[in-house]
């Protein structure tokens, strides 16, 4: 009898182990493969973004540093934005942009600009697409694919068709561009100028805010087009002597955005309009420097968004381009108030204490005196804004006929209540004039109550931009159990409408630049 090798039945084993082992290794390698390649839901298909979902695309937007990181990422891969982020606003790189710009400008037809002759006012927004994180998802070109369809974004509207028939589209679209007597949506838009849907309150031009709506037309069983629902404007008419030179804020070394004009409709304050709104305000400090308030309200289909903006710029070889040669930039909000209706109310116009002014946890009455905490306040404000150190949060109960809250009056009121508050809050003076301090307000009425943000301010050297969120729904938090049934009565579902008064302002050589703008949505 053989005597069995133990050694060599030891050596057999740990080889099959070995071999299973590797094989499972492949196949954990060969899986973790195809799952990444499965949740790859952006990619680069030529030079067009492709996202699987317009969830994928709506959760990317959302996340605005994300979206710029993912751009960048796809940039080193051959990409190019419509627009790219310059980590170096002096950079060669601007220069060589702009250029490449104006070279597109005039090689396009109508169905990519209006801009006609010279193109020395270009800069590195685009002309159609106001948002720029949207932009910055799009080519040159302005296309895009979004699950199987293909879009492209002109002066005529978003044109869109399976992706697969992209062909079908383009030749649809060089033949339309080119056909006798062809004019955009946009241009006659442009030419039609003069109506506005809110027109003038107190002389001055108040910007519809209401959501921007549109249809989708089909062009044949293949083609489609999305237009807004109207192609009038909401900016109001011609006015002779409100051009951009005409707009100078108050020159004075301190910031005072209540005394800054109010955004009039000119030739040149318009962008191309055929998403929905955009009012563009450049107001000069010089021949080469000169600061860019924007305001938006656009959709489009895939995105809707209402934003603001402030930018310095600086005069290039050819165009502008942002530039921190500033010494600051300021977007703010003098206002927002936002008005719900209710049916219960602890208003009281006989109340001797009709206002209750607070700050960083202690209650005040308007002659100085520390008062207990009113119990019951919201428990988030439409507008976020972080950089502040502590809110005066001010109550108020009492008559109407003291502290209008409404239209051209509600800076009066905000500026009257903090005069009174400076006098009377210790350490609030200090705080304000350093800009640390937001001001929140709730206004009870008879049936309805007002919650207001007003002295918002984002700051910067060279840009400042805040989007709205003009879904929020108002929560009212109580720390006592005789007022939360109250406060349940007082969430509201949705507001009955909202005033926003904001501004752009920019500081040079010692003289501030500032446009307002209000705007209004029911």
């Amino acid at each position: 009898m053989k005597k069995i090798n133990f050694h060599h039945i030891k050596f057999m084993i740990m080889a099959s182990l070995v071999t299973v082992s590797c094989s499972d290794d492949d196949y954990v390698a060969d899986s973790e493969d195809a799952l990444i390649a499965e949740q790859k839901v952006v990619s680069l298909e030529g030079n067009i973004l492709a996202f699987d979902s317009e969830e994928t695309l709506i959760a990317l937007l959302e996340d605005k540093e994300g979206t710029s990181l993912k751009v960048e990422e796809f940039i080193q891969e051959g990409f190019t934005s419509l627009k790219p982020n310059f980590s170096d606003l002096e950079g060669p790189e601007v220069e060589a942009y702009l250029s490449a710009k104006a070279e597109r400008l005039s090689s396009k037809g109508a169905l990519y600009t209006n801009k006609t002759g010279k193109n020395n006012d270009i800069d590195t927004e685009d002309e159609i697409i106001a948002d720029e994180t949207f932009a910055s998802i799009l080519n040159e070109d302005r296309e895009i694919i979004v699950g199987n369809n293909y879009y492209i974004y002109t002066t005529d509207g978003l044109y869109f068709i399976e992706k697969s028939k992209k062909d079908k589209l383009v030749d649809y679209l060089q033949k339309l561009e080119s056909s006798s007597g062809f004019t955009s949506r946009s241009m006659k838009a442009l030419n039609a100028q003069g109506q506005n849907f809110y027109g003038k309150e107190d002389n001055e031009l108040v910007v519809d805010l209401n959501p921007v709506s549109g249809r989708t037309i089909k062009i044949d069983d293949d083609i489609n087009v999305f237009v807004v629902e109207t192609e009038e404007d909401v900016f109001g008419p011609k006015n002779k002597g409100a051009n951009d030179e005409s707009m100078s804020g108050k020159v004075t070394p301190i910031l005072a955005p209540h005394t800054f004009p109010v955004a009039q409709y000119t030739e040149n304050s318009l962008f191309q309009k055929i998403f929905g709104n955009t009012i563009d305000v450049n107001q000069y400090h010089d021949s080469t420097h000169r600061i860019k308030t924007k305001f938006w309200n656009q959709n489009y289909l895939l995105w809707a968004t209402v934003g603001a903006e402030a930018r310095y710029q600086k005069k290039r070889f050819i165009g502008w381009s942002e530039s921190d040669t500033s010494d600051g930039v300021r977007l703010g909000i003098n206002n927002a108030v936002y008005t719900y209706t209710s049916n219960v109310s602890p208003y009281n116009p006989n109340d001797p204490n009709r206002v209750i002014l607070k700050y960083k946890g202690v209650s005040y009455n308007p002659s100085g005196q520390v008062v207990p905490q009113y119990p019951m306040a919201p428990s988030t404000w439409p507008i976020n804004q972080t950089a502040t150190v502590a809110a005066l949060e001010i109550t108020i109960f009492g008559n109407d006929i003291y502290y209008p809250i409404t239209g051209s009056t509600a800076n009066s009121t905000i500026n009257n209540l903090l005069s009174q508050a400076r006098s009377i809050v210790p350490g609030l003076n200090a705080d304000l004039e350093a800009d640390k301090v937001r001001v929140n307000i709730v206004k009870y009425l008879p049936n309805s109550f007002q919650v207001t943000e007003a002295d918002i301010l984002l700051k910067h050297r060279s840009e400042a931009s805040k989007t709205f969120d003009f879904n929020f729904l108002i929560s009212f938090k109580s720390s006592s159990s005789g007022f939360s049934h109250l406060a349940n009565q007082l969430n509201a579902e949705k507001y009955k409408s909202i005033e926003i008064d904001m501004y752009g302002a920019a500081l040079r050589n010692n003289v501030w630049l500032g446009t307002r703008i209000r705007g209004k949505a029911k």
